[in-house]
């Protein structure tokens, strides 16, 4: 929104609508392009030489009734002018309205991100922890699945603290995914083994 989008918004003639008809002070038809590809985005003409959207490459088009986007390669949807009586569209009110999507957008995804996160990780720690159970017959070692899900969690939390140095620093490590998977299955292992040693009593009259 901060980047490409005034590129495209700039292009943006003044579009106004009144009782449900538009008008553009513009030559038509007038096309919107993206700036890095120069491919049409949107048409807009309100002469009736272009009228839909099989006429034009473009995924919109702005005619002197309605507004039609194609939705998917099969499908459009249309807005009909009809019921926005007086109304001007400009390129101030645009970047208003994409300012207020960018602002909620953020917490919108920051929210959704939390969460998958959680969710994700959560569905991790109860498959390490069932994979500890094969490491602990193998140590032949009593430990607790509950016990093996806080034991997982210590032991994918190197890979998230790694993942998030990466990610920051911009540095890509090849097939990461299976390293991490790896390194939690080391430290879950080491610490299943760990678990299965005898516990040492201290000598009688040593102190504790």
């Amino acid at each position: 929104i901060q980047k490409d989008a005034p590129k495209i918004i700039s292009q943006f003639p003044q579009i106004t609508i009144s009782h449900g008809v538009a008008s553009v002070d513009a030559p038509q038809p007038y096309s919107i392009r993206d700036p890095a590809t120069q491919k049409v985005l949107i048409v807009i003409d309100t002469t009736g030489k272009i009228n839909t959207l099989k006429d034009t490459d473009a995924v919109g088009l702005v005619t002197k009734n309605e507004a039609v986007f194609k939705k998917s390669a099969v499908e459009t949807r249309s807005f009909n002018f009809n019921g926005l009586g007086q109304f001007t569209l400009n390129q101030q009110k645009i970047t208003g309205w994409l300012e207020i999507v960018r602002r909620c957008g953020a917490l919108t995804v920051y929210l959704f991100a939390v969460t998958g996160s959680f969710i994700f990780r959560t569905i991790q720690l109860l498959i390490y922890a069932a994979i500890g159970l094969l490491f602990a017959s193998r140590c032949r070692s009593k430990i607790s699945y509950d016990s093996l899900l806080r034991l997982s969690a210590v032991a994918v939390t190197p890979c998230i603290i790694i993942k998030t140095i990466l990610t920051v620093t911009g540095i890509s490590l090849p097939l990461a995914g299976l390293w991490f998977f790896l390194v939690a299955m080391i430290y879950l292992f080491i610490g299943v083994q760990e678990s299965s040693k005898d516990v040492v009593a201290p000598p009688e009259g040593s102190a504790l």
